[in-house]
């Protein structure tokens, strides 16, 4: 992603649905732009771990995912 210029602050948009809507379709055109980062359920790898809900893809998600608590500290401020 390029940097905004210098002086602008980046807009952060936070597109929060419910299961089965055009959310997903929203996040795949905004994707697609070069000056956006797109991030797909950023918090479900952590619940996956926390909880150990158990999911046929589970290991391999959480293989692949960040840990996330330096972050979640920000979100429940």
């Amino acid at each position: 992603m390029a940097s905004p210029p210098e002086g602008v602050e980046p807009a952060v948009i936070h597109a929060w649905s419910a299961p089965r809507s055009l959310s997903t379709s929203l996040m795949y055109s905004f994707s697609e732009r070069d000056d956006m980062d797109v991030l797909d359920e950023p918090l479900y790898a952590n619940f996956l771990r926390v909880t150990g809900v158990d999911r046929p893809y589970r290991q391999e998600l959480l293989s692949k995912m960040v840990r996330l608590e330096p972050c979640l500290s920000c979100l429940l401020l």
